[in-house]
């Protein structure tokens, strides 16, 4: 997607960036160039009118793919009347990660949903539906097992076992879809859910938020985060949204074991 393909956006577009003290509205056709930065914002902001739930239908998952890297949100002017709540519900079919109201304070309602995701192995595999969007489904199928398992085991038999799938046969899939091997997939799983509880915790260490978690070494998990994406966890402490990290996952770790 390119930028001209969100002219006609019937939403205002705003951009909120760390620290996200005030959203910053722009234009649509720069929301691609701007949203690069990691732990962006895409906010929408509809204009009223009838046909709305169709227009998102029709917009949303043209933004989503024109801003891979940045989570997207809605913020509803009062939320509360039954036409908002439809819509708030037509927002997560779409995979919008936040549905905000105008009279909420911004940030914490930010951070709950962004770091508390209902179904982040579901979302995980319809993203690299919209990113990879010649996927093979069998390999879709595959990758939200390994995630999902990934909680449970670190070892990859066991998880492909799960998944009902041939480590060879994955692989085989991953090099043609460019992205990462079942192995990858599976420790990123394990990372995630560590990397949004640092995120959840902006004013506390690393090693303070992972003591919430029993057996954690902060110092192995550190090591394993830069492996897998080439940062520490730090760099990660202050931003919201695991969109940019997924991309930089599969960016880096394409045909790797």
């Amino acid at each position: 997607m390119t930028p001209l393909s969100l002219q006609g956006l019937p939403f205002r577009t705003y951009l909120l960036v760390p620290p996200y003290e005030v959203p910053a509205q722009i234009a649509p056709t720069k929301l691609a160039q701007r949203s690069s930065k990691p732990g962006s914002i895409v906010l929408l902001e509809p204009n009223e009118g009838p046909g709305l739930q169709h227009a998102m239908r029709q917009w949303v998952p043209v933004v989503r793919r024109s801003t891979p890297t940045a989570a997207v949100v809605l913020r509803l002017l009062g939320g509360a009347e039954p036409r908002d709540l439809r819509r708030a519900q037509v927002a997560g079919l779409l995979r919008v990660r936040a549905v905000l109201r105008d009279d909420e304070p911004m940030l914490p309602a930010l951070r709950e949903s962004l770091t508390r995701p209902a179904d982040l192995p579901g979302d995980i595999a319809e993203y690299i539906t919209l990113v990879r969007p010649r996927i093979d489904a069998r390999l879709v199928a595959a990758i939200h097992g390994l995630i999902r398992w990934s909680q449970q085991s670190n070892r990859l038999e066991s998880a492909l076992r799960q998944v009902g799938e041939h480590d060879h046969t994955l692989r085989s899939w991953a090099k043609e879809a460019r992205v990462p091997a079942p192995g990858a997939f599976l420790r990123f799983g394990r990372i995630m859910p560590l990397l949004l509880m640092v995120q959840q915790m902006p004013a506390t260490s690393v090693a303070e938020a992972l003591r919430t978690r029993a057996a954690i070494d902060p110092t192995a998990f550190g090591h394993q985060v830069h492996r897998l994406l080439g940062l520490w966890p730090k760099s990660i402490t202050g931003t919201l949204g695991w969109e940019w990290i997924a991309d930089r996952f599969l960016r880096r770790n394409a045909h790797t074991t």
